[in-house]
């Protein structure tokens, strides 16, 4: 019991920690303006490091609100810049002032400090030539150089030809007594090169750099093949001990991502040749796998013309007055129909590789590119015409099986996330698709390396949450019951705080976008994202409460008998057998009746886990029955049959003659069996008397 004590504790303790921590507005800025302006008096002494790590502490308070940064990102890049500027700076201020410029960037996102920086026609010079100073091998200035790659892919978005640039100077690559001169276009595809196959940081800057200049209208004729040409000669023919540049691959996929699709098409067949040839899902570096799903689906996206299918199923109106009056919305639209030349279109027998390439890759062991893979699987579906689309949504639904992983389950309720968000899953699939994630949120068994199941039940939630926002009452009515508890469940029941929340969280969306469930919104108030993060809250308060409503109380109660009583871990196993006798109450015969009969049978099992939980719930049940009364108002111990009641008093006995008392399970089949005791004492059970007797 210290144990479960110390467990149920320590679970409270880190609930604690909510909304109230939030932050209004960057209050430290005049702190960190004078941390800048101090920079050059001490970028060269030990008090450089101490004011560093000052910064950090500071700006670490923002990293779960950074658009807070926002205001005064201006006025803050202004004084590192004109630091970087200054012609007398030496250059150990100025790698101090990219370190600590890299610490804004990593908290408020490069994607938006880079729309910050300055990028006039005469920065381009000016920050190649900065780039082309650094010595790419030194690891102590990696941050300078990925501050200014970010820089450098502002600065060649300028909209004038860059042949305007190519004027030599006696200082700069390519002057007169060079053996070739480089134009600034080549020096710029040569930083892209050099730095895409770093290892650090800098190749992620690389990739987002060549995004932005490869795609531009002078250079993507001259130098987009070529680039895609040394990236497959780069990584063709590699033995198993070779290295792949996760850079390289980072690099591709986002110029895929961001260049047109007539400029791409030319070089999509040789691009998805390279990758399935180098088989890159079984590579054991996880960036790999990750840029070469990327890299799949956008060769996918490439084949496909962009257009919105008109097949695919549109809600319409989604107004929350409408929702609450229980009136239809006003444009919700039924199944999905197919145009008469809608699946006349011809699919490239490509794109039937990447579907395949994308679906194998929602089995992955990491978590980034299940996720890629399942964005892909919705992205080219929208593509698809409408039968195309439907077997994609079969094939996903296949993922549900008892012999697939975890990680399967994982990957399919989000690609189903991602297909009905989208509208792809028709009301026809959509039962089908219910099912799968009913029975994902009561997927939980024992890993060595942590909870099966916990990432397919929240991403389960997730499923679910999107059910609510892609269709209306109409589509989900006949599966609003069986989500409802199945969603109700895992918000009181989960092992996992964010697996309560998720459900609690999908429970609401649900409520406010269809109302279909059944006392919706007293049950929602009543498991709220607040309420369900103590666990024991979440079992003995909220757990009650919700099946006081009939609807949902003989489902909690088998979830409770079915799933959690013989649940892996000791301390859910406890709290369910205590969550049993406040739900007893409620439907007493059914308990007396059905459950008691379920948990005797459970006695017998093998596994250590279920005959424990199965005995702590006989006992919190009995107790409960004998402080409960039926319609009738007999007392509720009177339904409990003679057969049950002989199968309690041979229970110790039953538990001797197997020897289950010994070995290393014998202890807690000890301390069961003596809290059962305790229990039935409590509740005046009889052990030789008619059981009519009871709790008298």
């Amino acid at each position: 019991m210290v144990g479960l004590d110390a467990e149920l504790n320590r679970d409270d303790e880190c609930d604690n920690v909510g909304l109230s921590c939030a932050l209004e507005h960057f209050s430290e800025v005049e702190d960190v303006m004078n941390i800048i302006d101090n920079l050059k008096n001490i970028y060269n002494s030990p008090k450089s490091e101490v004011e560093y790590d000052r910064l950090y502490n500071i700006l670490k308070q923002y990293y779960e609100q950074p658009h807070l940064l926002d205001p005064y990102l201006d006025k803050i890049l202004a004084k590192f810049l004109a630091l970087i500027k200054d012609k007398e700076s030496p250059c150990e201020l100025k790698h101090a002032t990219f370190n600590y410029m890299y610490q804004i960037i990593r908290v408020r996102g490069y994607k938006v400090v880079v729309r910050h920086l300055p990028h006039e026609v005469s920065d381009l010079l000016t920050v190649l030539t900065f780039l082309e100073a650094q010595d790419p091998n030194d690891k102590e200035t990696w941050r300078s150089r990925f501050v200014l790659l970010l820089w450098l892919s502002i600065v060649v978005i300028i909209p004038f030809h860059m042949s305007r640039l190519d004027g030599f100077a006696p200082d700069q690559p390519g002057a007169a007594g060079s053996s070739k001169k480089l134009t600034v276009m080549e020096r710029i595809l040569n930083i892209c090169k050099l730095y895409a196959c770093s290892k650090d940081s800098c190749a992620e800057a690389s990739a987002y750099l060549a995004s932005k200049f490869l795609i531009r209208s002078d250079v993507k004729e001259v130098y987009m093949g070529a680039f895609f040409d040394w990236a497959c000669a780069l990584h063709s023919n590699l033995k198993e001990e070779d290295t792949i540049y996760y850079g390289v691959l980072a690099a591709v996929a986002a110029v895929l991502k961001h260049g047109k699709r007539n400029d791409l098409l030319p070089y999509a067949p040789k691009l998805l040749k390279w990758v399935t040839d180098q088989n890159y899902k079984q590579h054991s570096a996880m960036l790999v796998r990750k840029y070469g799903v990327k890299i799949v689906q956008r060769i996918g996206l490439t084949f496909l013309r962009p257009r919105v299918a008109s097949w695919r199923y549109t809600r319409g109106s989604r107004s929350l007055a409408v929702t609450l009056g229980g009136v239809a919305a006003a444009g919700d639209t039924e199944p999905m129909t197919s145009p008469p030349d809608d699946d006349d279109e011809d699919i490239p027998q490509e794109v039937e590789d990447v579907v395949e390439l994308l679906l194998c890759s929602l089995r992955d062991d990491d978590t980034v590119v299940r996720w890629s893979a399942a964005k892909g699987v919705g992205r080219i579906g929208a593509r698809l015409p409408a039968l195309a689309a439907a077997d994609v949504c079969e094939i996903v639904l296949t993922l549900f099986a008892e012999n697939e992983r975890d990680t399967a389950w994982h990957g399919g309720c989000m690609a189903l996330a991602e297909l009905a968000r989208r509208g792809l899953l028709s009301p026809r699939q959509l039962g089908a698709a219910a099912r799968c994630v009913v029975r994902a949120l009561a997927r939980d068994e024992a890993r060595a390396g942590g909870a099966g199941g916990r990432a397919a039940r929240d991403s389960a939630c997730h499923a679910a949450w999107a059910f609510a926002r892609a269709y209306d009452a109409h589509a989900l009515a006949p599966h609003a019951l069986t989500l409802a508890n199945a969603l109700a469940a895992t918000a009181c029941f989960d092992r996992e705080i964010n697996c309560r929340r998720a459900a609690s969280a999908a429970y609401q969306e649900n409520v406010g976008r269809h109302g279909m469930f059944p006392h919706g919104i007293d049950v929602l108030t009543t498991a709220d994202f607040q309420s369900v993060g103590p666990r024991t809250n979440a079992y003995l308060v909220v757990a009650p409460q919700i099946a006081s409503y009939p609807e949902y109380t003989q489902p909690l109660i088998d979830h409770i008998v079915d799933l959690k009583i013989e649940h892996w871990d000791y301390a859910i196993r406890e709290l369910a057998a205590k969550a049993l006798n406040k739900l007893t109450d409620k439907i007493p015969e059914y308990v007396a009746t059905v459950v008691l009969p379920k948990l005797i049978a459970k006695t017998e099992s093998i596994d250590l886990n279920v005959r424990h939980g199965a005995i702590l719930g006989i006992g919190e049940a009995i107790l409960a029955l004998s402080q409960a009364k039926l319609a009738d108002g007999r007392k509720a111990g009177s339904a409990i049959s003679e057969e049950v009641w002989r199968a309690v008093r041979e229970l110790v006995g039953r538990l001797r003659a197997r020897q289950q008392f010994r070995g290393l399970g014998g202890e807690l089949m000890r301390q069961a069996c003596c809290r059962c005791v305790a229990l039935l004492s409590r509740a005046a059970a009889p052990l030789h008397a008619h059981p009519h007797v009871i709790g008298t």
